[in-house]
């Protein structure tokens, strides 16, 4: 939706969509307009980038289900797919830990 892009070139944070119309100058249907704009602005920060990640594969579905519920790792990762780990870059050197703890290890952290 390359409209929300264009939104927020000339928008202010916080500033209503709608605010970017100058009266009179649209010939749309008011109430479509009105909608199309309140539609977008209900869109607009419901997905939040939460910061880099690193992405652990686990042999099998089973060793992911484990690690996810360790009460010492569950806090510092997230389940995706059936056997791939999420965890934030923050956090990944105290997951580590906890994964040794566990009795497992994760291969040197990439240069990536």
């Amino acid at each position: 939706m390359h409209v929300f892009r264009r939104f927020d070139q000339f928008r202010k944070p916080g500033e209503p969509i709608a605010g970017l119309l100058i009266p009179g100058a649209v010939h749309f249907h008011e109430n479509g307009v009105v909608a199309l704009f309140t539609d977008a602005e209900s869109r607009i920060g419901r997905i939040v980038d939460q910061g880099p990640a690193r992405i652990y594969a686990c042999g099998d579905a089973e060793l992911a289900r484990l690690v996810v519920s360790d009460t010492r790792l569950r806090r510092l990762c997230r389940l995706a797919e059936d056997r791939l780990l999420v965890v934030p870059v923050a956090v990944d050197q105290a997951f580590r830990e906890a994964l040794r703890q566990l009795g497992y290890a994760a291969p040197p952290a990439s240069a990536e």
